[in-house]
């Protein structure tokens, strides 16, 4: 954690977080992304339940291994799409990858609401 804490410090430098980031070469985003992943609380649920359903299956371990492999496949599809569109994009990446941000940034309010609904109705 505290490790994350010095690179989130090393992101944004006294200045905005999303400008910071701008600064970022892919991989150092990649590797943010992944660790803000790993340690949301909010997966951790998911990720148990993925693993107990997996396990208690009573599929042979070659089809564990392939369930689990489709299970992070799927749960990485966030940081996976927007880095094989930087990687496989060409000159077309940089528009592509600004139009998700400029909508992200836009519907913000209304992304997070999905994301993280209150618990308290």
């Amino acid at each position: 954690m505290l490790q994350l804490g010095g690179l989130l410090g090393r992101a944004w430098p006294g200045g905005s977080a999303p400008g910071s980031i701008d600064r970022l070469t892919p991989v150092k985003v990649f590797g943010l992304g992944l660790a803000l992943a790993a340690l949301n609380a909010k997966n951790a649920p998911l990720t148990i339940a993925a693993g107990a359903s997996i396990g208690s299956a009573g599929l042979p371990v070659g089809q564990q291994i392939a369930s689990l492999a489709i299970f992070v496949l799927i749960a990485t599809l966030g940081l996976l799409a927007p880095l094989g569109v930087f990687l496989l994009g060409g000159e077309r990446a940089h528009t592509t990858l600004g139009s998700w941000k400029d909508w992200a940034a836009q519907h913000n309010v209304a992304v997070m609401a999905a994301l993280f609904p209150s618990s308290s109705g």
